[in-house]
């Protein structure tokens, strides 16, 4: 147990702060890297990690990544788990025309909308600044910390692991938990306070258009905390859904700086690998960045690893203590404090027993949706209930009357459900249920109906499709008809049939061409084509599939003519 002097974690010598800092190591992908951690700062090198060279971080790292390109990965990899958060169910009837097809493109959608810009990385890193950019913490620097009381300043640097989602109580409420019990004065800093929050229910919106910058947006943080989460939990902490240690490596100066702490535990590298920022050694670089190098751990300074892979019962064959493989249950949430709470005791001293898991962990509670309604909309038939709180998404299955006996299922990601691409007089059943992961589920709603009157509009007309090296250009004449003055926008869906396991990308634009690049020369393209409007996603139509890098086909040669009857001819 850490005593009320502050000699315990201040210097003698120096009469400055013993930072603490704890390594915390996750195998990346479940076995490649142990690459999460929690470290020690020393308040001198504040001002000195900013001057270290990704050469003198390690030197044998094969694949650094520049503060702005992570950035900008960061910003990519945003949008589109944005386009992903949602995979709605699609019903259709078995008597449309090219049913076996539709069904096909139906599992695979929503699509993943894609561009070839130049991205603004400059204007990416100072909106991630400027995210960073709260006010100090009241009085308190980094050259003041030794004229404070002797309450220990922590900061828990981290990502969705560690920030979670609205209802969870999270790991840092239980190591916070374990700190009072042990009699330490605590006070957690940060630029955040809050879990991720769930996003409004909202109508269907128009995909971002080809070329179009992708926009760097606020980090979600104002999401709350399970019910029972006590009063006084200082909720202050830098952790970020989604957030790469080569990005938290070029704002960790700014963050201390205006939050100076005692202690930090950090765990980071998921995401580096995960999603491909860099290789093993490139994550390490970063790891090693933010740490202000290993190497500079003293005795004033110490830097100790926390095993996380041992205490986190998380494997590749099963994973009981995460909710979808990876992030943590109520009691995953237990076994990575606990873990931490290890090495405070047995390497900082601090404590004099690490964290004990109960055996009665709380359950979520999850009830059946309230107010939930059916109703015939613009964009065919809408569902929509009271949010439920703690949800992380929603289970939605229905059927269409003609089609499969059995319900599709699906999900989305605030209180509404929307049909896509519906036909007048279509007839839906519909049912949801709050969802908090794969296995921690509410129970579902009655099974209400509706009739489709969409007032989206058809397909676009005379599609052209002429293939380029890397390629396509594509055009079309708008669709005359019912609705079809509201067009906002046109989506071309490609799909890649020449390989295994490949997803459906869409490419939005205005006009009536467009041209999508990037694709690989050779494979077979199948094509679709369908309209956005002021009431939503219109049905598409299909059309002739492409080949870039085959060019036009030559005409053919020695053609024959023979005339069958009056109305009637053969072509060879």
């Amino acid at each position: 147990m850490v005593a009320s002097t502050r000699g315990q974690w201040w210097s003698p010598a120096t009469g400055h702060p013993k930072f603490g800092y704890l390594y915390a190591y996750l195998a990346i992908l479940y076995a490649l890297l142990p690459a999460v951690h929690a470290i020690s700062f020393p308040w001198r090198l504040v001002q000195r990690a900013t001057q270290t060279t990704a050469s003198s971080a390690t030197a044998t790292s094969t694949q650094t990544i520049a503060f702005s390109s992570a950035v900008a990965i960061e910003s990519r990899v945003s949008a589109q788990l944005s386009q992903l958060a949602s995979v709605p169910p699609i019903p259709l009837p078995t008597t449309i025309d090219d049913y076996d097809t539709w069904t096909q493109v139906a599992s695979l959608m929503p699509p993943l909308q894609t561009n070839d810009v130049v991205e603004d990385t400059m204007g990416m890193v100072a909106a991630v600044r400027d995210t960073v950019k709260t006010e100090s913490d009241s009085g308190v620097t980094v050259q003041g910390l030794a004229g404070r009381d002797a309450t220990l300043r922590v900061i828990i640097v981290g990502d969705s692991m560690t920030q979670g989602q609205q209802g969870d109580y999270t790991w840092r409420y239980r190591i916070w938990e374990w700190f009072v019990a042990q009699g330490i004065a605590v006070d957690f800093v940060g630029p955040y306070t809050g879990t991720v929050q769930p996003d409004p229910p909202a109508p269907p919106a128009p995909p971002p258009l080809y070329g179009q910058k992708t926009a760097s947006s606020q980090p979600k943080t104002s999401g709350g905390y399970a019910a029972d989460v006590s009063s006084d939990f200082g909720k202050d902490h830098f952790a970020v859904w989604g957030r790469a240690a080569a990005v938290d490596k070029g704002l960790i100066h700014d963050v201390l700086s205006a939050h100076p702490t005692d202690l930090m535990l950090l765990m980071l590298g998921f995401n580096d690998m995960g999603w491909f920022y860099s290789d093993a050694a490139g994550t390490l670089d970063s790891i090693h960045t933010i740490n202000a190098i290993p190497e500079w751990s003293t005795t004033d300074s110490p830097i100790h690893l926390v095993e996380l892979q041992e205490n986190y019962d998380c494997e590749p064959s099963a994973c009981p203590v995460g909710y979808d493989g990876l992030h943590p249950t109520a009691k995953g949430e237990y076994e990575i404090a606990r873990a931490f709470s290890l090495t405070l005791v047995n390497d900082f001293k601090l404590g004099s027993s690490p964290l004990s898991i109960p055996d009665d962990i709380p359950a979520r509670p999850l009830p059946v949706p309230s107010t939930f309604q059916v109703f015939s909309s613009a964009t065919g038939v809408t569902a929509t209930w009271d949010p439920v709180y703690g949800a992380y998404s929603y289970d939605v299955s229905s059927r269409i009357q003609g089609g499969i006996t059995d319900f599709s299922s699906g999900s989305v990601d605030s209180a509404r459900w929307d049909s896509t691409w519906p036909i007048d007089g279509w007839f839906y059943e519909v049912q949801g249920r709050a969802s908090a992961g794969n296995n921690i589920k509410g129970g579902w709603t009655t099974v209400l109906s509706a009739t489709a009157h969409p007032q989206t509009a058809a397909a676009p007309q005379n599609v052209l499709v002429e293939a380029t090296a890397t390629g396509f250009d594509i055009s079309w004449d708008p669709p005359t008809g019912a609705y079809a003055d509201s067009i906002v926008e046109y989506n071309v869906l490609y799909w890649d049939k020449s390989e295994d396991c490949t997803y459906i990308t869409g490419g939005a634009f205005t006009g009536t061409s467009g041209h999508i690049d990037g694709l690989t020369p050779g494979h077979y393209y199948f094509l679709a084509i369908e309209t956005w409007n002021a009431a939503g996603e219109g049905f598409p139509g299909i059309v002739t599939g492409v080949v870039p890098g085959a060019g036009t086909p030559s005409p053919p040669t020695d053609l024959t003519i023979v005339a069958n009857d009056p109305t009637t001819i053969h072509m060879t």
